[in-house]
């Protein structure tokens, strides 16, 4: 799934860390990449889950 999206790190063996929206139709709506040691912030998922 992460080679899928695009977020899987070949040289390092790790996915990075990164949050996908995808609707009922299976199309991607919003999707953010924070690198592996980044935060996510929880108010801006939530902003972005009422948005879609």
């Amino acid at each position: 799934m992460a080679t899928a999206y695009g977020v899987y790190l070949d040289a390092r063996g790790i996915t990075d860390r990164a949050t996908v929206l995808i609707g009922k139709d299976g199309v991607v709506l919003w999707s953010s990449s924070v690198g592996p040691p980044g935060k996510r912030e929880a108010s801006e998922l939530l902003a972005q889950c009422k948005s879609c």
